[in-house]
C-alpha cells in the first residue's frame, strides 16, 4: 500500500460496525485520518461541524439512507466528494447515485486497493471546475456562449435541444444547466420541470430573447432557479453560477 499524502480527513458512514472498524483501521494505516458515524444523522452533524475532506457512505441505512445523506452533504458543501457503497442489489442504483451527485460508487465487497485508487482520484480532483450544460437550438449563440464560459473557468458541454440535454444529464453529473426557454420538442420550461424531480440539486438557469408574461414567470419560478433575458452581461450569469456552486441558494434576476 502507498501512504496517502497529507492528512486528509475521511468520514466513513455505515451501520455495519465491523465494516466501519475495518475501513477506519485500513485508511488510518495508509495515512488518512478516519472519522466514523453509524448513521446519516450523526454524519451530517459531523460534516457541518468538522473539517471533512471526503465522505464514504453506505446506501442502505436506517433513518437517513446514503442518498439522503449525499443530498444534504452536497447542499451544505458540494465540493466535498462523496463515495457511496452498497452490498444490496438495487435496480438502476448506479444511475440514481450519479443523478443525485455522487462522485463515485462501489459495490460491496470491494478490494481495498480499489478504494485507495478512488480516494486518490477524488481527493486530487477536489475543488474541481464546475460543469455547465448549455442548451440552445441556436448553434452560433450556443458555441459562442460555451466558449465564454470556458474562459471563465467552467467546464462546458453543449446540447442542441431538451432531448439531447436529458440524454447527457443521464450520463454525467452536471452542476448547472443554462437552457433557452423556447426550443422545439422539449423546451426550457419542460426541461426545468423534469430536472426538479429527477435531479433536484442540478441548478437551472433559463434564458430567453423575449420578455416573459406573468403566467410564464409563475411557471418558471416553480421549476427554474433563475431567469435572464437576452442580451445579458456575462458577469450576471457568472455571478449566478458562482452563487449556486458556493451556497446552492436560489437566485431570481429579471
Amino acid at each position: 500500500m502507498e501512504m496517502a499524502e497529507g492528512t486528509h480527513r475521511i468520514l466513513i458512514v455505515d451501520d455495519d460496525e465491523n465494516l466501519l472498524r475495518l475501513l477506519s483501521e485500513t485508511l488510518e494505516a495508509i495515512g488518512y485520518t478516519a472519522l466514523s458515524a453509524n448513521d446519516g444523522l450523526r454524519a451530517i452533524q459531523m460534516v457541518k461541524s468538522e473539517q471533512i475532506d471526503l465522505v464514504i457512505a453506505d446506501i442502505s441505512m436506517p433513518e437517513m439512507d446514503g442518498l439522503q445523506l449525499l443530498q444534504q452533504v452536497k447542499e451544505f458543501n458540494q465540493d466535498i466528494p462523496v463515495l457511496l457503497i452498497t452490498g444490496v442489489n438495487m435496480n438502476n442504483i448506479k444511475d440514481r447515485v450519479y443523478q443525485y451527485g455522487a462522485d463515485a460508487f462501489l459495490d460491496k465487497p470491494f478490494r481495498i486497493s480499489r478504494i485507495e485508487q478512488l480516494l486518490n482520484r477524488l481527493l486530487s480532483h477536489k475543488g474541481r471546475r464546475a460543469k455547465i450544460l448549455v442548451v440552445d437550438d441556436n448553434r452560433e449563440f450556443r458555441e459562442q456562449f460555451a466558449s465564454q464560459l470556458e474562459e471563465l473557468g467552467f467546464r462546458v458541454i453543449e446540447a442542441a435541444d431538451g432531448g439531447e440535454a436529458l440524454e447527457k444529464l443521464s450520463k454525467d453529473h452536471i452542476d448547472s444547466v443554462v437552457a433557452d426557454y423556447r426550443m422545439p420538442d422539449i423546451d426550457g420550461l419542460e426541461l426545468a420541470k423534469r430536472l426538479k424531480n429527477d435531479a433536484p440539486f442540478t441548478r437551472v438557469i433559463i434564458i430567453s430573447g423575449q420578455a416573459l408574461s406573468p403566467e410564464d414567470e409563475d411557471l418558471l419560478n416553480e421549476s427554474a432557479d433563475a431567469f435572464l433575458q437576452k442580451p445579458f452581461r456575462l458577469e450576471q450569469i457568472q455571478k449566478m453560477l458562482n452563487s449556486f456552486i458556493k451556497s446552492g441558494r436560489k437566485v431570481i434576476e429579471k
